[in-house]
């Protein structure tokens, strides 16, 4: 079997072999995917299918995650400690869960994946557990509950990628520690943090396999009781998707798209497609208005005022001004990354986002079928909130003229 896989500069002509194993070669090409019109262009509808709120008796108050099934969407809401089942039309069929710690109760809702088209997973990492819920006609029924046991939780953030075969769940750690006190002699210090993947079997919950890959390249140090960390200017990261039947694992480095094989107690073990990439380079001006761009966004989100006081002054003030003091030393690559995030849809396609240069308003996707190569390729606003893709849709996260949280189910068509 032989795929051809380009992307942004280069192809490769994979070769694939019995049992897993992977043969690769490489050619040069002058044409990105991205840009190259020889890939049929999708486009998003420029009004929503349906706006789901307070409209459709819907009330949303931080929904965190999303579901398309064939004929109804599921929606964590993580505000009310809920799972809310819709129908078709945008309607409350059916809510589960409260607060507390009880079977099907919540204390935080981090993210909601389907497993197949009866059964989704909920992730509580507060109480590192795992909730089986099963779609019925007129709600949901707790199925099981599966304990995630340290390490799978970690202060910096454990997340639910997605369920493969029906059978395992896919987890991605970033066990990397804080950085809570400033290096001798320098205000921050640069690294690269380490992602952990671990497949977690439903039947059982047990781990079956872990394997670690390179994170994100960052600056991280602490002032005044402040710390925290800010992504390199255009820096590498890795990335994970999952379909039905694949895990996907992607680095931005040169661009390495590993399928794995669950089942497999050597990870990974599947087809790697893998190609040299040739990096864009970005000029001193491209450099600069990134880091205004974080700039003015740190501006927004942090207020100078506020009733928490810290010796004083505000506490916002202080982050805030902390966070400057962050961006502005931050290092900056000066190639662009390969891509900036990974989605798949109910199709069992991947999507893959490019890098967005700082004055964009939009920027493109471009969607691979493994078995054939890319099929399409679409332009979609920059700060689009993807929930889920299925069934020839979005689902997005956005808010109505007055602030409120609504979900909107924009209609992709195909070309």
């Amino acid at each position: 079997m032989k795929h051809v896989i380009c992307l942004a500069g280069t192809c490769l002509l994979l070769s694939c072999g019995g049992g897993g194993q992977s043969a690769n070669s490489t050619a040069s090409t002058s044409i990105s995917p991205f840009t190259d019109p020889a890939i049929p262009e999708w486009t998003l509808a420029r009004r929503p299918e349906r706006v789901i709120g307070d409209a459709t008796g819907v009330s949303l108050y931080r929904p965190v995650a999303g579901v398309i099934l064939s004929d109804r969407i599921v929606v964590a809401n993580n505000g009310t400690h809920q799972v809310l089942l819709l129908s078709a039309a945008g309607r409350l069929a059916a809510a589960q869960g409260r607060q507390g710690k009880g079977p099907g109760e919540y204390d935080f809702i981090e993210d909601l994946v389907k497993v197949d088209d009866e059964t989704l997973a909920v992730w509580d990492p507060p109480l590192a557990r795992v909730t089986v819920l099963h779609i019925e006609d007129d709600g949901f029924e707790v199925e099981k509950l599966i304990a995630v046991s340290p390490p799978r939780v970690s202060l910096q953030g454990t997340r639910l990628v997605g369920a493969v075969g029906g059978q395992f769940l896919l987890f991605e750690e970033r066990p990397g520690e804080l950085v809570t006190s400033a290096p001798p002699g320098r205000a921050f210090q640069t690294r690269r943090d380490t992602l952990t993947y671990a497949f977690v079997d439903i039947a059982t919950g047990r781990t079956t396999a872990t394997w670690n890959v390179p994170g994100t390249e960052e600056m991280a140090g602490a002032r005044q009781g402040v710390w925290g960390d800010e992504p390199l200017l255009f820096g590498r990261a890795t990335y994970a998707t999952t379909t039905e039947n694949r895990a996907v694992i992607a680095s931005s480095d040169t661009f390495v798209v590993t399928i794995i094989d669950p089942t497999s107690r050597r990870v990974p073990n599947g087809l790697r497609y893998s190609f040299d990439f040739v990096h864009p380079a970005l000029s001193g001006e491209v450099v600069n208005a990134e880091r205004e761009r974080l700039l003015a966004e740190n501006r927004e989100r942090w207020s100078p005022s506020g009733r928490l006081k810290v010796d004083g002054r505000p506490a916002s003030a202080i982050v805030a001004e902390f966070r400057e003091e962050l961006i502005e030393a931050l290092p900056a690559r000066r190639t662009l990354p390969a891509f900036s995030a990974l989605d798949s849809d109910a199709d069992g396609n991947i999507w893959i986002r490019a890098y967005p240069l700082p004055r964009a308003d939009s920027v493109h996707w471009v969607i691979l079928d493994p078995r054939i190569g890319f099929i399409g390729r679409i332009l979609l606003p920059r700060d689009i909130e993807i929930l889920d893709i299925g069934f020839g849709r979005l689902l997005v996260r956005s808010k109505d003229a007055l602030g409120t949280d609504v979900l909107e189910l924009r209609q992709v068509r195909r070309s």
